[in-house]
């Protein structure tokens, strides 16, 4: 396996353009990480295999899925335990799982049971396993840019604001504690735990190759299950309808919870499905613990629990016994035993987020908080509407954008609906699957149509599909026959087309993997941009408050605050600019050191312009995404205003009907509004095509403030806070720019910048943002810079 993946690494990173050496630095840089990931599952596997050794497996795919799975889910347990009790290191990690392991491989000793199944499946015919290798080899190739996904830094917004600072806020604390200034203070953990142990040993790279490794896990359970029901080709399409959808792929290399989710959740209904054909209770006792697990890793599987509510009804009354409830039961409380413990421990409430009605919502989130995070959720989609749902297989495939999405699933999917509903009515196995998948999608509808979701059920439509065609395939032809077999690998290998032409588009997209120090950054930063802040921050690290960008949280070395609900939600800080000490205060009371300000958004309100800001703040970092300010306890002496630098800044003296010291492109309009320029008798009326430009000399590295004053005559008209930066060769080297919006009354806006170390120039601009004409005046550019401060 390892040589394979090296192969296939290898090949990537040589067809997308890297020279040999760097070919060989990109598998250098992927196969340790890798490796680690693969010394994990192995680990997962055979707990797995020893927690589960009476269970009888149909197949190799089916025993590699199921206890790897289960082992992951004992794995996150056991990591927080440790960091419980404060031992979450490298040394307490690898202790706790060479313990488990070995324990595990003790109580292996004795040879496994092997089913006649496992058997079969070992003495399958030639033909057969050739044909399956080649299938295999073919749809390698297809889909190896998957490989290298998982290399890139992370940026997914979920990703950096919680999914990987969470983990590393647990690292820098050695143990597994609250989170309160992160979204979601006590989240589900298993996902977390493991994405901690992960970067204990190695770095944020490996937790995305993990959840690629749990997506790769469920189209491994999901031939093993189609191979048990119908046969190797309902294997081989379930899996091809899984790998062959965009969406999975396009979330797979992200780390996040979705996919170790999804396995559990794929774990809890197989295991369920096997049951009720081998009436093994051992099967009822693993789809409870997989539904705990899944709970342990996001709430939303919440919705598996009343099909499993109901399964062990049916099967209580059927068998006249009550052993399935109390096997069901005692899974669960494996699975989610932990979880609950915990949240209750910290909040209260043993199911939180859920239930806070009922429970309580903690210490640090209110009733409103959960309130709006609910009804964010409802924004997405179609209405509530009986008519809406019949259509909704059109619409997640034609408008994946209404369902917070770009990519959707595999397009088959959605097509052979029709010909599943036919085979569930002539089949009671058929039939119990689609009620289940009825059901979450019926829940879905209604909670939260975000497409991502439905990942958590998919793998069930995915079986549910493949053994329908199978059934309509051997109608056709005589089950068995060498033309159906031809026909489903043809099928299979057509239905990988969308995610491979998405692999090769997103991979071509992202470049080469930055796998120096400063590639990495740029990177990151073109995708972040209040990334370059947070590097200044880190190099003295203390608690900084971000007001929006919640997606730098990974990046901040310290305590990262700042979110729109929790005790450092942005509307107390946004309350609190009416002056420098109120805003002072509320950010010194949460501890804040650092004052982040995210301008990425356009929604922050000018900051107070009074001698307690200036003293308190100092500004240390400005670019047009962001402004960090360092936060003084001891009030500073503040140095008297600095001069403007621009000429003419006011537009007043004019020669020929324009402005001297200002250069003119287009028509600009000199002149004033009906209620008079801002200042003096003359204002300037411009466009994005029609203004004026001035030249200022700077010092690289200074911080600068551009002030000016607008209004327009219709509200809602834009216009442009720009600073052209010229080199010594006269080229613009970097560009400023602030989008900003006018009002009918004058008003100030300013901005502050640093001078890049290639600037010698700065070109101010009197400029629009479109072809509407927005009144300018009072331009003031000066030098904020004060002996001794730090950038």
């Amino acid at each position: 396996m390892p040589l394979v993946l090296a192969f296939k690494l290898f090949a990537a990173s040589h067809r997308f353009g890297h020279s040999r050496n760097a070919a060989m630095s990109v598998l250098l840089f992927a196969l340790p990480r890798y490796l680690l990931v693969l010394l994990l599952c192995v680990a997962a596997y055979v707990i797995g295999c020893a927690v589960l050794r009476r269970l009888s497996f149909a197949s190799l795919g089916e025993r590699l899925s199921i206890c790897t799975a289960f082992g992951l889910g004992v794995l996150s347990h056991l990591i927080l335990l440790i960091g419980v009790v404060g031992r979450l290191t490298s040394s307490g990690v690898i202790v706790a799982i060479i313990a488990a392991v070995t324990a595990s491989i003790l109580f292996l000793r004795r040879p496994m049971h092997v089913s006649k199944g496992q058997r079969h499946d070992i003495q399958a015919s030639r033909l057969k396993r050739f044909t399956l290798a080649l299938g295999l080899i073919a749809a390698g190739f297809a889909l190896f840019p998957v490989l290298l996904l998982p290399l890139y830094p992370p940026t997914d917004f979920d990703a950096t604001m919680y999914h990987l600072a969470a983990p590393k806020t647990w690292l820098l604390a050695h143990a597994v504690i609250a989170t309160p200034f992160l979204r979601f203070p006590i989240g589900p953990h298993s996902a977390y735990t493991l994405f901690a142990a992960l970067m204990l040993a190695k770095d944020d790279i490996v937790p995305q190759i993990f959840s690629l490794t749990a997506t790769g896990l469920i189209g491994i359970g999901l031939y093993g299950w189609g191979k048990r029901v119908y046969g190797m080709n309902a294997g081989i399409l379930a899996t091809a309808f899984w790998m062959g959808s965009p969406i999975v792929l396009a979330i797979a290399p992200v780390a996040s919870y979705h996919a170790l989710a999804a396995l559990f959740a794929f774990g809890s209904i197989y295991a369920v499905a096997t049951y009720a054909t081998t009436r093994q209770i051992i099967w009822l006792f693993l789809a409870g613990a997989f539904t705990g697990f899944a709970q342990s890793t996001w709430p939303l599987s919440i919705f598996f629990l009343p099909i499993l509510s109901v399964a062990s009804l049916y099967f209580i009354f059927k068998e006249r016994r009550g052993k399935p409830m109390l096997a069901i039961v005692g899974g669960i409380m494996l699975g989610w035993g932990p979880a609950l413990v915990h949240a209750a421990w910290y909040t209260g409430n043993p199911f939180y987020p859920l239930l806070s009605e009922v429970f309580g919502t903690g210490p640090w989130w209110t009733a409103a908080d959960f309130a709006g995070v609910g009804q964010s959720i409802y924004f997405f989609g179609l209405r509530h509407t009986f008519e809406n749902f019949l259509i909704l297989p059109y619409a997640l495939v034609a408008h994946p954008d209404k369902f917070q999405a770009v990519e959707t699933y595999s397009i088959g999917l959605f097509l052979l609906i029709p010909l599943v509903a036919i085979r569930s009515a002539l089949d009671r196995y058929m039939r119990w699957l689609a009620a289940m998948v009825l059901f979450y999608v019926i829940a879905w509808f209604f909670f939260g149509q975000v497409m991502r979701y439905l990942i958590l059920i998919v793998p069930v439509i995915c079986i549910i599909t493949a053994l329908a065609i199978c059934w309509l395939i051997d109608l056709i032809f005589a089950r068995g026959s060498r033309w159906g077999s031809i026909l489903v690998a043809v099928a299979a290998l057509g239905l990988l087309v969308p995610s491979a032409l998405f692999l090769r588009t997103e991979a071509a997209s992202r470049g080469a993997i930055p796998m120096a120090r400063d590639k990495r950054a740029a990177y990151i930063a073109a995708r972040i941009p209040e990334y370059p802040a947070m590097t200044v921050v880190n190099k003295a690290p203390a608690p900084v408050y971000s007001l929006f960008g919640a997606n730098g949280a990974y990046y901040a070395d310290s305590i990262f605050m700042g979110d729109y609900v929790g005790p450092a939600r942005y509307s107390d800080v946004l309350a609190s600019f009416r002056d420098g000490q109120t805003l002072y205060s509320t950010l010194h009371r949460l501890g804040a050191r650092y004052f982040l300000i995210s301008r990425v958004e356009g929604l922050v309100p000018p900051l107070p312009n009074d001698s307690q800001f200036d003293s308190h703040f100092e500004l240390i970092f400005v670019n047009s995404a962001a402004e960090l300010y360092r936060i003084h306890d001891v009030p500073r002496i503040v140095p008297a205003n600095h001069p403007n630098l621009l000429r003419n800044s006011g537009f007043d003296e004019i020669v020929n009907k324009s402005p001297t010291e200002w250069t003119r492109y287009g028509a600009p309009v000199v002149g004033a509004p009906e209620n008079g320029a801002a200042s003096g008798k003359f204002a300037v009326e411009v466009t994005d095509k029609d203004g004026l430009q001035q030249p200022v000399r700077v010092t690289p590295g200074d911080i600068y403030e551009l002030e000016l004053q607008a209004e327009a005559d219709r509200p809602g008209r834009v216009f442009r806070l720009q600073v052209n930066w010229i080199n010594k060769a006269g080229q613009i080297c970097d560009v400023f720019i602030r989008v900003c919006t006018a009002t009918r009354d004058w008003q100030r806006y300013s901005c502050k910048l640093t001078a890049p170390p290639c600037a010698e120039l700065a070109q101010i601009y009197a400029s629009g943002q479109s072809s509407d004409f927005v009144w300018l005046d009072s331009f003031v550019f000066k030098n904020e810079t004060t002996k001794g401060s730090v950038h």
